[in-house]
């Protein structure tokens, strides 16, 4: 597989998942997903139920309650509360074009039309100040943002309200 994408469940679960953007003989439905469950170690390929209608090319996040898959477009989510062995959805996130955040436990979407969500489930509107772009956040609120897209780094010290460019590049 190709494009591989991981994510680490949490201490509850011990996971990691791996997800592949190519389709395989054995399930050409959706893309490969592996999981470990002895740290890397070793891989098995999953089977997950409720992934039938899902597409390839996904991003992943988790928020250590569930794990979301993002589809190409950025408009559904499919989301496991059991460590990928089990989805459903898929649930519309009301936005497209997005890029696929966890923000202080929250699954936040960025883009022209900025989302969140507590559970994958149900989305809310962002600040429209939210700019397009992976988004972090420090254990005591301050948010950087950066994207592809850009050549700046963005910093947000009131909850994504306004931002300042802290970085721009500057080729020679």
């Amino acid at each position: 597989t190709h494009h591989v994408k991981t994510v680490y469940c949490g201490d509850t679960t011990g996971r990691f998942l791996a997800l592949g953007d190519d389709r395989s003989p054995e399930n050409p439905r959706f893309g490969n997903l592996f999981a470990s469950d002895d740290q890397g170690k070793t891989w098995r390929w999953l089977e997950p139920k409720g992934l039938d209608h899902f597409e390839s090319k996904a991003t992943m996040a988790t928020n250590g309650k569930a794990v979301l898959l993002l589809d190409a477009a950025g408009e559904n989510v499919y989301r496991s509360t059991d460590a990928g062995d089990n989805w459903d959805g898929p649930f519309s996130t009301g936005t497209n074009r997005v890029t696929l955040s966890v923000v202080n436990g929250e699954f936040w979407l960025a883009g022209k039309l900025s989302r969140a969500s507590n559970d994958g489930k149900l989305w809310r509107d962002l600040p429209a100040a939210v700019p397009s772009g992976k988004i972090v956040a420090s254990g005591k609120g301050t948010l950087v943002n950066a994207d592809r897209k850009r050549y700046t780094i963005l910093r947000s010290a009131d909850g994504g309200e306004t931002w300042q460019e802290v970085y721009k590049f500057e080729p020679e």
